[in-house]
């Protein structure tokens, strides 16, 4: 891990992709290390997490990178860096 991934970031749109995850998922507080699947997250709800990133932020990530991504903090980085892809 790198020393730049290893730091939890804390911005609106991270903090905004954290909580459709807790909201799809249902669950409470997580470390945002935690694989999709160790709290929960099925496929289905991982579609449904990239339906709401898409519909509510305006950000669209393909499902294959959503599936690829280790961890909810890679998911949430991918959805900023797509972000600033399509501001920039």
């Amino acid at each position: 891990m790198s020393p730049e991934s290893s730091v939890q970031m804390s911005g609106e749109l991270y903090q905004r992709v954290l909580e459709i995850v807790r909201q799809v998922v249902g669950c409470g507080e997580f470390d945002p290390h935690d694989d999709f699947y160790d709290i929960g997250a099925r496929s289905l709800a991982i579609l449904q997490i990239v339906e709401l990133v898409t519909s509510r932020l305006g950000v669209s990530i393909s499902v294959t990178d959503a599936f690829d991504a280790p961890d909810v903090d890679s998911f949430a980085r991918l959805v900023d860096a797509g972000a600033a892809s399509a501001a920039g």
